[in-house]
């Protein structure tokens, strides 16, 4: 059950930083 809930936070992470990082960069351009 740990693993599983490893796997599931490491792949909802792999989702959401590059989804972060590409609204982060849409505030930079936005603001800059």
């Amino acid at each position: 059950m740990e693993i599983w809930l490893r796997r599931e936070l490491r792949e909802s992470l792999g989702i959401s930083k590059p989804l972060l990082i590409a609204h982060l960069r849409k505030l930079v351009n936005a603001g800059f």
